[in-house]
């Protein structure tokens, strides 16, 4: 483990960097702890700029909005590894997502490396360097920081750019170089799936019930952030599934559900019942569409999922890289009511490319 980082506590040095930072790529990653609470509590910002490492502790300096310019302009790379969960971070933090973004776990998939290969494995293979793991479980929001954490997460981007590197030069040589710009925006505008498919109990819904789900699912989604708590906090998805197939009128019948205390029916009854009238009275026609696939169109699934894997195989990239099984049976549910979806990425970009075009050929014949 390296010692060597700057750690920033003062406002005055942070905008004195951020001042000298402009027109420079950025390595990052984020420390943060989220048990108790919706949003992240933030323990601290990594950076390599400039093969410099700068450490901000975001619980000192309160506000790193200035920071967020940085993060969006547009002619800088951010390099990060596996970092959904740093990009809401730093959106929350500064109000920018950042972008243009080199994600090297997504880079080294389509290089042909694992699915989902973790940074000490890639530094480790890439660049002969073994990462210690001991600070994983760390409290990051404890002040102060102990020094073996401070060196933990500094390393976590001290070879960012060296991985970036390597990766950039594989992709290359595989002509791959657009298929990670295209993928790695995808991570900061991804494709959208209704929030509630997450749950597996939403499968057997029908439309009509799906359509009350998204209601619901809002209505949960704007408490728990109000209230900053987590959403099985404010409501279970085991209890929101059972309201929806109960479907109740009243705030007696709601009152019996398994997982409705008193004081939720007390403080949000009213609104759960809106919730649940909005969404019986959504025509058929505008109700979300199904999350299970119609059996008529179950053989189609299975044939899509082999044609993945044979592409996937030609090509020396993981099936799930390509297209997961739940990609595939939401492409097939929206051909089986009518369409093809022109946005989707399974019949976009790269994948058109790895997967031909058979692959939409045989969603739009069974459309």
């Amino acid at each position: 483990m390296n010692d060597t980082y700057e750690l920033v506590t003062d406002s005055d040095r942070f905008a004195t960097l951020i001042e000298r930072w402009h027109g420079s790529s950025i390595a990052l990653d984020t420390e943060f702890v989220r048990t108790q609470t919706y949003f992240s509590r933030p323990g601290l910002v990594q950076l390599l700029v400039d093969n410099a490492i700068t450490l901000l502790d975001p619980i000192a300096l309160t506000d790193l909005s200035a920071f967020g310019p940085l993060l969006s302009e547009p002619k800088t790379t951010k390099i990060l590894h596996a970092g959904a969960e740093d990009l809401n971070l730093l959106e929350q933090l500064t109000g920018h997502v950042p972008s243009p973004i080199f994600d090297c776990q997504i880079a080294a998939a389509l290089a042909g490396r694992a699915a989902s290969e973790s940074y000490h494995r890639l530094v480790e293979s890439l660049l002969g360097v073994e990462l210690q793991k001991g600070e994983t479980r760390s409290d990051w929001c404890q002040r102060p920081l102990r020094p073996a954490q401070l060196g933990y997460a500094a390393d976590d981007v001290r070879y960012l750019v060296d991985v970036q590197h390597a990766l950039s030069e594989e992709l290359s040589r595989l002509g791959r170089t657009a298929w990670a710009t295209e993928e790695c925006g995808y991570l900061a505008r991804p494709y959208p799936m209704p929030p509630y498919a997450r749950a597996r109990s939403t499968v057997k819904l029908s439309r009509q019930e799906l359509a009350i789900t998204a209601r619901l699912w809002a209505w949960r989604e704007r408490q728990a952030q109000t209230r900053d708590l987590p959403r099985a906090r404010i409501l279970s998805d085991g209890a929101l599934i059972a309201i929806v197939q109960a479907a109740p009128a009243h705030r007696e019948r709601l009152s019996r559900i398994d997982g409705m205390s008193p004081r939720l029916v007390r403080k949000s009854g009213d609104d759960i019942l809106a919730a649940i009238d909005e969404g019986k009275s959504t025509p058929e026609d505008e109700c979300p569409l199904p999350l299970a696939v119609p059996v008529t169109h179950r053989p189609l699934v299975e044939t899509l999922r082999a044609h993945v894997r044979r592409c996937a195989e030609a090509y020396g990239i993981a099936p799930e890289v390509v297209a997961s099984r739940r990609q595939i049976e939401t492409a097939v549910i929206t051909a089986a009511f009518g369409c093809v979806d022109p946005n989707n990425p399974l019949v976009n970009g790269w994948r058109s490319e790895v997967l031909g075009p058979d692959f939409r050929d045989a969603l739009e014949s069974n459309s």
